[in-house]
């Protein structure tokens, strides 16, 4: 499903990183992180790309807007895993974005972040 995609994943809490990580991995695809801050992720994406992400809103220091906005605007797929609302500034600039609300099974998640991609229907 997500065959030779990188997917960075963006999460502070270690088990559902861990849960995520494995789901991504089952799906085919390569895990980039996770990372649990918003400095963490950006440092990775200053040197090197992916080819989409998961995101939690609330990371360990801060929210993970600026994330957000350095992949949509490298035209990356975004996949909101959280229990909270989406930073206003990211929905008024880009809309609608998939968000995966917590609880979620981690292979949901995936299968929605694949039907972003278009990799399934």
């Amino acid at each position: 499903m997500l065959d030779d995609c990188r997917i960075l994943i963006a999460e502070d809490e270690a088990l559902v990183a861990l849960d995520l990580a494995h789901s991504v991995e089952a799906a085919n695809g390569e895990v980039v992180g996770p990372f649990a801050t918003v400095k963490e992720c950006l440092g990775f994406l200053a040197r090197d790309d992916v080819h989409a992400a998961i995101l939690d809103v609330h990371l360990a220091d801060r929210d993970v807007a600026p994330v957000a906005v350095a992949l949509l605007d490298r035209g990356r797929h975004v996949v909101f895993h959280t229990a909270s609302e989406v930073p206003t500034e990211i929905a008024r600039h880009y809309g609608e974005l998939p968000i995966c609300r917590k609880p979620m099974a981690p292979h949901r998640v995936i299968l929605h972040l694949a039907k972003t991609m278009g990799r399934v229907t």
